[in-house]
C-alpha cells in the first residue's frame, strides 16, 4: 500500500466523519427519546434478528460445506448481518419503536434512501471495475438492506397518516 493510498484513506474518513457531524447537528438537534414500549419492541426485535442470524449462519454452513457457492466468506456474512439488520429494523418500524418518540422520521427515511442510493452506486462502479467483486456485492447488500429499511419508513408513514386522517374525520 502506497503512501498516497493511505493518505487519501484517511482524508476519507475524516470527510465522512465530519460530514456526519455537521449532519449530525443541523437535522437532529433533539436527543433521541424512547418510551418503554418502544424499548420493550426493540428488545423482542433483537431477539428475532440474532435467531435469524443464527439460524442463517447454521444453514449457509451447511450449504457452503455441501455446495460450491462462489461466494466468500466475506459476502456470506454481510448478507447474513443484513437480513439480520433488515429484520430488526422493519420489526421495529412496524412497531413504532424504530424512530424515537420526539422526532420526525422523514427525514430519516429519506436520509436512509439517499444513502443507500450512493452504496449502490459504489457498489455498481465496483462491480464494473471487476477490481473486488465481493466488495461490489457487500456494497449492494448493504444498499439493498438501507433502501428497503428507508421504504419501509416511508409505507410505515404513509400509513400513519392515513389513520390520522380517518381519525379526524
Amino acid at each position: 500500500m502506497s503512501i498516497a493510498y493511505g493518505i487519501g484513506f484517511l482524508c476519507g474518513i475524516a470527510i465522512v466523519a465530519i460530514g456526519g457531524i455537521i449532519v449530525k447537528k443541523k437535522l437532529f438537534k433533539e436527543k433521541a427519546v424512547y418510551d418503554e414500549r418502544q424499548e420493550r419492541e426493540q428488545g423482542v426485535a433483537c431477539k428475532i434478528a440474532f435467531y435469524t442470524l443464527l439460524a442463517y449462519n447454521l444453514i449457509m454452513g451447511v450449504v457452503d460445506m455441501t455446495f460450491d457457492t462462489g461466494l466468500g466468506g466475506y459476502v456470506m456474512m454481510i448478507i447474513g448481518v443484513g437480513i439480520s439488520v433488515v429484520i430488526y429494523a422493519v420489526y421495529c418500524i412496524w412497531k413504532e419503536a424504530y424512530f424515537p418518540i420526539n422526532q420526525s422520521y422523514i427525514k430519516w427515511a429519506v436520509l436512509l434512501i439517499v444513502i443507500g442510493l450512493l452504496c449502490a452506486v459504489i457498489g455498481i462502479m465496483n462491480l464494473k471495475a471487476d477490481t473486488g467483486s465481493e466488495t461490489g456485492i457487500g456494497c449492494m447488500v448493504c444498499a439493498g438492506m438501507v433502501i428497503i429499511i428507508g421504504l419501509v419508513s416511508l409505507i410505515r408513514l404513509r400509513i400513519d397518516n392515513r389513520e390520522g386522517e380517518e381519525e379526524m374525520q
